[in-house]
């Protein structure tokens, strides 16, 4: 069987030789692992350090993009291409943030607790700050509510997800929904993936033993994760509720519009909710 770990960089250059080494140090028993790096137009050091990696045999593949596609679409073309190819296809795909770091047996515990569960989509690492030990990330929930995703257990209202930080994913989910939805360019794919998950009656979960420390890097600035986290908010909630609930979001989305347009007047916040609107 196959796996193949896929590392997403922008800007990445203080942390992505720590994030291989901890991949590198995971053994995956029963399990050939592939290590795929894909460059989204880094405009720091990045791209010195991974050409100086292109002889490095434990790395599979090595992709530098003069452009980027976001997340969600990179991922998705690259996946797309390797299920063409005449090797032989991986039987799951680990998505890891380039700011993180594994534990030595993330890899092989979350191997084993997948190929235990038939219906198993998503599975995902416990994520801990790499000095405090606090855990960052155990399980998600949506509140619709109240427009957001929370760390907290389930609720009313609420639906389950996983992160996208340090995600197992299985070639039988993406056979069954496809891939992740490239509109989101950034955040909240998770969310979704999850939602599409669980709607197709697969499972998704964390192996609470499977450990990933991330201290968040700052590849993004405020006011870009601030745009992205409104827009995709947005997109994410109007895509999932119900028809019947719309009349429902549209109120709510019109009294954050008044009051993000004569009270706070984060502008940020405004375009991205404009763009949404237009889009």
């Amino acid at each position: 069987m196959v796996i193949t770990v896929i590392i997403i960089t922008h800007n990445n250059e203080t942390t992505i030789q720590d994030c291989l080494n901890s991949v590198f140090k995971n053994p995956t028993p029963g399990f050939q692992k592939k290590i795929v790096v894909i460059d989204n137009d880094s405009q720091d050091g990045t791209p010195k350090i991974l050409n100086g990696l292109k002889h490095d045999r434990r790395i599979s593949k090595i992709i530098l993009n003069s452009f980027n596609d976001g997340f969600g679409k990179t991922i998705n073309t690259f996946i797309e291409q390797a299920q063409k190819r005449k090797a032989r296809p991986s039987d799951f795909f680990f998505i890891l943030n380039p700011d993180t770091t594994l534990e030595s047996t993330a890899l092989s515990r979350l191997l084993e607790a997948a190929t235990n569960k038939k219906h198993l989509g998503l599975l995902s690492c416990t994520i801990v700050h790499p000095k405090t030990k606090k855990v960052l990330f155990k399980e998600g929930s949506i509140d619709f509510l109240r427009f957001r995703t929370t760390h907290t257990a389930p609720g009313a209202f609420q639906a389950s997800y996983v992160t996208g930080c340090a995600l197992l994913i299985s070639k039988s989910l993406l056979q069954k929904i496809g891939a992740f939805d490239p509109n989101f360019f950034l955040y909240y794919e998770d969310a979704d993936f999850s939602k599409r998950t669980l709607d197709a009656g697969m499972e998704i979960a964390t192996e609470s033993s499977a450990l990933c420390y991330h201290e968040e890097s700052h590849s993004a600035t405020s006011e870009t994760k601030d745009y992205f986290l409104t827009r995709n908010a947005l997109y994410f909630f109007h895509k999932h509720y119900s028809f019947f609930a719309l009349p429902y979001f549209w109120a709510v989305f019109s009294v954050r519009l008044i009051y993000h347009k004569y009270f706070s007047k984060k502008q940020v916040v405004l375009y991205a909710m404009q763009d949404f609107w237009k889009n």
